[in-house]
């Protein structure tokens, strides 16, 4: 097949591709459908920067697909879904945290902790000794 035929074929199955991936199917079932490999697909968008951009387009609408899901999940009363929409949109008031605070001086060296975890394995705990001012 010549060059010219190459091109001709990739851009009468572009818009398959496409649409296909547009409606939130795989690369692969959008390969299937224009009957061409996924190897193919890649050498396009490398090739073909305004395919790359419709392409990239084309993604985008599945995350819109998937975003319109999780929000009606949410919106039903799914608790995971509104967990995971909460701490996605609003992370600064939804966040997964532990804050843990201490009041007080450490004075203990890796060694000295080292030394402790291995007591303990023992059955032995031994409070390490703090330097005295």
């Amino acid at each position: 097949m010549s060059e010219k035929e190459d091109n001709t074929l990739n851009t009468a199955k572009q818009q398959i591709i496409l649409d296909a991936i547009r409606e939130g199917n795989s690369l692969a079932h959008a390969c299937e459908e224009a009957n061409i490999s996924r190897h193919q697909v890649y050498r396009l968008r490398k090739k073909d920067p305004d395919f790359e951009r419709q392409y990239n387009e084309a993604l985008q609408s599945q995350n819109d697909i998937v975003e319109d899901a999780l929000l009606e999940s949410a919106k039903d009363g799914k608790v995971t879904a509104q967990m995971f929409w909460l701490t996605n949109r609003a992370p600064q008031r939804w966040k997964n945290k532990k804050e843990m605070k201490h009041n007080g001086d450490v004075n203990l060296t890796l060694k000295d902790i080292i030394e402790q975890c291995e007591e303990e394995k023992e059955g032995k705990e031994k409070i390490p000794e703090q330097d005295q001012d």
